[in-house]
């Protein structure tokens, strides 16, 4: 048989192959469907089919606003006061946030505009697809008193995150290994927690749960 010197041949499956027209500088393979709270496809004006590079950046910025109008409120929500002293730095990471490419990803951490009175919250939500179901907001608030600096003030979880029970303390560890994996947050006023037994154990038996339950009617 013959063989064939086509390039695009060799391409992995899945890649589109590039335009032929070289002279559309504006062309962008990525296609970021709107879906709908049911997991269907659907089309929106606030996420065109096809993005310009900058449009991709600014509709990955990693800010609530963004992700909002998909976001599942929490089941069970339960807001504990928590003071914890958060550094400069930390403050700078928790900032720039992480917001998610690819189902792989499976967390966003979205930063929250500061309130009236100076409150901000980081919200970590775990994301499947079309799903997006906000598991801890961390609140914050920074100080006007010299040498105070930014503190946490409470944390919000939800105790029944599909239908699995979820304990205070194991939450706020959830919570702060996630700041600190995809963040490289210190918090240096808590503990190291080991993801090995405290994070993925806990996290296996929430993707049990949440494989279990995802196409029920409010998904």
């Amino acid at each position: 048989m013959a063989s064939h010197s086509n390039p695009r041949s060799e391409e992995p499956a899945g890649m589109a192959p590039p335009p032929d027209n070289a002279e559309n500088d504006n062309y962008s393979d990525v296609e970021i469907p709107s879906p709908s709270h049911d997991g269907s496809d659907c089309e929106s004006p606030e996420m065109p089919a096809q993005l310009s590079e900058m449009s991709v950046e600014e509709f990955f910025r990693p800010i609530v606003e963004r992700t909002r109008y998909r976001m599942h409120p929490m089941q069970e929500a339960l807001t504990v006061p928590w003071e914890v002293p958060v550094s400069a730095a930390d403050v700078e990471r928790l900032r720039v946030g992480f917001r998610s490419r690819s189902m792989d990803d499976k967390w966003d951490l979205l930063l929250e505009d500061p309130d009236d009175k100076g409150g901000w919250s980081m919200h970590i939500i775990r994301t499947f697809g079309a799903i997006y179901d906000t598991c801890f907001v961390l609140h914050l608030v920074h100080s006007q008193q010299p040498g105070t600096g930014t503190k946490t003030t409470s944390f919000t979880w939800d105790t029944e995150f599909s239908h699995h029970h979820v304990p205070e303390e194991q939450a706020k560890k959830d919570a702060i290994m996630l700041f600190r994996g995809h963040l490289g947050c210190e918090f240096e006023a808590l503990p190291q927690y080991t993801w090995a037994t405290e994070f993925w154990r806990n996290r296996r038996k929430l993707d049990e749960a949440y494989s279990g339950c995802k196409n029920e009617s409010r998904y």
